[in-house]
């Protein structure tokens, strides 16, 4: 009898943990369909979503006929980001997004350093490097910076966290898009 009972617990214990790993892969893929539906409501047309977890790290890819998005909170910069954009020494990759396999995106960093000096760390990158600065913007902790260069563009943000006592940059980037890039 005392057989019997370890038999019919270590039976229960793994239909419990295969019931939560089968649970957990149906209510993502429940989860993909439900954002696919929405997304196709709002843009009108077929949307294909892809949800990849590992621990606490997410990354998720949509595809409609106009492109591709992805967006990752791997702590990886994304394939393809452009060699020629400064990144600050010691940075920790928040999350980033890209959209057209890599052309354009956005990277959120962390540093440690205030935002005085990460903002004046990306200016003098931007100058000594020959890029055309098109715009600038500082308010209290706030600082935006917007460069252009041999077609491309690239806009960085660099604020307070309020939730730590980080500095956050957030670098955006993509082809620069003119009036007539944008009739077509």
């Amino acid at each position: 009898m005392k057989k019997i009972i370890v038999i019919v617990a270590v039976l229960l214990i793994i239909f419990i943990v295969g019931s939560m790993f089968v649970s957990r892969i149906v209510s993502r893929k429940l989860g993909e369909k439900t954002l696919e539906r929405a997304m196709e409501k709002a843009s009108g047309g077929k949307v294909d979503v892809d949800v990849n977890q590992d621990g606490d790290k997410v990354e998720m890819t949509w595809e409609t006929e106009e492109g591709q998005v992805q967006v990752s909170s791997k702590g990886t910069l994304p394939k393809g980001f452009p060699s020629q954009i400064p990144l600050y020494k010691g940075y920790k990759i928040a999350g980033s997004m890209t959209t057209d396999n890599g052309a354009s995106g956005t990277v959120s960093l962390s540093v440690s350093d205030d935002t005085e000096k990460v903002y004046s760390y990306y200016q003098d990158e931007f100058e000594s490097n020959n890029w055309n600065i098109s715009s600038t913007y500082s308010a209290d902790e706030a600082k935006y910076i917007s460069v252009e260069k041999d077609d491309f563009r690239v806009s960085i943000i660099v604020n307070k966290d309020t939730n730590s006592e980080d500095t956050m940059i957030v670098i955006s980037y993509g082809p620069n898009e003119t009036d007539q890039n944008l009739e077509e």
